[in-house]
């Protein structure tokens, strides 16, 4: 389980890869790791449990790591597919609106439905279904290249 939560207001930083000239601020985005359900201890997941209880058990878990009142994204291949540009503009107006955002990926079972249900948002990076491992480093690449764009650097290419 993985989530995004991008620092309220951003902070910002220079500098992308190896370039010390690249005058390219990008955001912060911390990011937290909750363990599937079952494998808080060392366990072997599921321990007989119902796929359905155990992403009941990993919702409460996300929602305990939420900061109160932040607006939440829950990441879904069944999501809206936003272009990338759609994006900078919704991140632009949620800094403006102020407060957190959260964007929420599941794990191998995918996101409880209370989660996706409650979301402000769900969206997709992908109508295919990925290891919330590579939807994670995609989820990175494409708030990077919002806040390029936010900011007007040439980072992002049409």
């Amino acid at each position: 389980m993985s989530v995004f939560i991008p620092a309220h207001p951003p902070v910002f930083a220079r500098g992308h890869g190896n370039s010390r000239k690249s005058p390219m601020p990008c955001a912060a985005f911390p990011a937290g790791s909750i363990p599937p359900a079952g494998c808080e201890t060392g366990n072997q997941r599921g321990g007989g449990k119902k796929v359905e209880q155990l992403l009941a058990a990993e919702g409460t878990r996300i929602l305990a790591a939420l900061p109160p009142k932040c607006r939440t994204v829950a990441m879904d291949e069944r999501g809206k597919q936003w272009t990338t540009v759609k994006l900078a503009e919704s991140i632009s107006g949620w800094m403006k609106d102020g407060g957190d955002t959260a964007f929420i990926i599941g794990g191998a079972d995918g996101l409880d439905t209370n989660i996706k249900n409650s979301a402000n948002e769900l969206l997709a990076l992908s109508a295919l279904t990925l290891p919330h491992g590579l939807a994670r480093v995609l989820l990175a690449e494409q708030l990077y290249r919002a806040v390029s764009i936010i900011k007007q650097h040439p980072y992002h290419r049409k």
